[in-house]
């Protein structure tokens, strides 16, 4: 979804852009084709698709080895100007045989866990140490462009921002009424049934639950059965208006990915769980910060930990005004339009 937001950001300088994508389960090809952008369809051999033992998690995600990868975009795609690579399984092998078709390489990520050569390094997330994590993963040459300032959004964020602000919401006065849970289009580990099951009892809290579920959750059908057993929850299955619904929100409860950034630029305090390992640094420094509030692993957590952590979020006096003035002032929303600036100026 950042690299569509970023491709659109281009397309409007007057760039050409073509995706290259594998066809994975659950993937969103068709999604980028009704964008009007081309893509470079990779195959896929779920016969072949299986972990191997020692193969780190973001390698099995590939689906094949960087080698075969690299082989098959360099026949798939045209000599460009910038090839930008976001996936956590690829690394300097891949970007290094790229070369031949790329000018320059731009890199997303936020790991900071592997060596990479790139012209220009894209990590959206706040660090204090921002830089030095990179150090010795990435050449002398490299431009860095660091932190929420470089965040990918949606412009639409914008305009939901200024509602928001112009509504009164960013004074928080109102208490928590209206909660939007969203733990991530695929939400593996079914973070949003334990969550459901973990709210206090009506008589604790009464307000209104907007629960979104991505296209591809496999859980979907737990969720909605949760949803119509309880008259507060109100369940949205990729919904199109899904901004409108974080417009109308007080309090978010979401995964520590990069929808946080989102959160900030609009001004909606949030609760966050970590429910994937590239969420625990995020987590970590957004909770220090005072920008959202952390709690905690929820893989780790029990079922009794997870409904006291719900508990004194949802009525205690919180720490919501802070939140959205430390948030609003971290991301405004306009990092698409940097970094394109970035890339045209390189």
């Amino acid at each position: 979804m950042r690299c569509l937001v970023l491709a659109r950001a281009c397309r409007e300088k007057g760039a050409e852009v073509t995706f290259v994508c594998r066809e994975l389960p659950g993937n969103l090809i068709s999604l980028i084709e009704q964008d009007a952008f081309s893509v470079v369809v990779l195959s896929f051999d779920d016969t072949a698709y299986v972990r191997q033992k020692d193969q780190t998690e973001y390698a099995f995600w590939l689906a094949v080895s960087q080698e075969q990868d690299a082989m098959e975009t360099l026949a798939g795609i045209a000599y460009c100007d910038w090839m930008i690579v976001d996936h956590y399984g690829l690394d300097v092998q891949w970007q290094k045989t790229l070369r031949a078709k790329a000018r320059k390489i731009m890199v997303i990520d936020d790991l900071a866990n592997r060596q990479h050569d790139a012209n220009l390094l894209l990590d959206q997330n706040y660090f204090v140490h921002a830089k030095q994590r990179y150090v010795n993963w990435l050449p002398n040459y490299t431009k860095y462009l660091l932190g929420p300032d470089y965040a990918l959004l949606n412009v639409r964020w914008r305009q939901v921002r200024e509602k928001r602000r112009a509504a009164g919401k960013w004074q928080a006065s109102q208490g928590v009424q209206r909660i939007l849970l969203f733990m991530g289009g695929a939400d593996a580990i079914n973070a949003t049934a334990t969550l459901l099951h973990a709210f206090p009892d009506r008589s604790v809290w009464s307000g209104k639950v907007d629960v979104v579920i991505g296209k591809i959750n496999k859980h979907s059908d737990e969720i909605l059965k949760l949803c119509d057993g309880d008259a507060r929850f109100c369940s949205h299955t990729a919904p199109p208006y899904y901004m409108d619904l974080m417009a109308q929100a007080d309090f978010a409860i979401a995964a520590a990915g990069s929808s946080a950034w989102e959160r900030c630029c609009i001004g909606l305090p949030a609760l966050m769980f970590v429910v994937a390992d590239n969420q625990i640094a995020i987590a970590t420094e957004l909770s220090a910060l005072a920008v959202q509030e952390y709690g905690g692993d929820l893989r780790q957590l029990t079922m009794e930990t997870c409904r006291d952590i719900l508990r004194r979020a949802l009525v205690g006096p919180g720490n919501h005004t802070q939140q959205i003035a430390q948030g609003v002032t971290l991301c405004d929303g306009l990092g698409a339009k940097r970094v394109v600036e970035v890339l045209y100026e390189n």
